[in-house]
């Protein structure tokens, strides 16, 4: 699917070692945090989840939440930025120092291109997020915690074509 001139082999991500893995966990990431902030706004504690192990400072709860958004949303925003051309080698650079030393950073103009790229996602309607995914998020996350605090059915969301 990769179409782009920019290497890709498999996912790694602990330092990602290209930009489209740089990207992957660029957009995993901010999805991650978006869910996290909206799950503790409604009284949910982030770091207990269901199927993600708990772990110091881990999210679980917001990764178990932002799973069936991973391909709607960051696997299909990386693919059109990269295949389109929107982001070339030139946007990233190799992290010299800190955390993350070795890893791909995109460069700061790059970077906030992609903030744009992906608000423009996250807001953007379809067939299956009909008010933009962002929503999908806060509709999923209400649906959870009536289910936790009332026994309601709780169904997450699912991309279907």
């Amino acid at each position: 699917m990769n179409r782009s001139d920019l290497p890709f082999e498999t996912r790694e991500k602990h330092p990602p070692p290209d930009p489209i893995n740089a990207l992957l966990s660029l957009g995993y990431t901010m999805a991650t945090n978006e869910i996290r902030g909206l799950a503790e706004g409604i009284g949910l504690e982030p770091h207990i989840g269901f199927f993600h192990q708990i772990d110091y400072g881990r999210p679980s709860l917001a990764l178990d939440l932002v799973e069936p958004f991973r391909s709607a949303l960051v696997d299909r925003l990386t693919l059109r930025l990269v295949n389109e051309r929107v982001f070339t080698a030139g946007d990233f650079a190799q992290r010299l120092i800190g955390p993350g030393a070795g890893g791909v950073v995109l460069q700061p103009d790059a970077f906030k291109r992609y903030l744009e790229q992906y608000e423009s996602a996250v807001s953007e309607c379809r067939k299956t997020a009909p008010r933009g995914v962002r929503e999908a998020w806060r509709e999923d996350i209400q649906k959870l915690a009536r289910a936790l605090r009332g026994g309601a059915p709780f169904e997450p969301f699912r991309e279907v074509d």
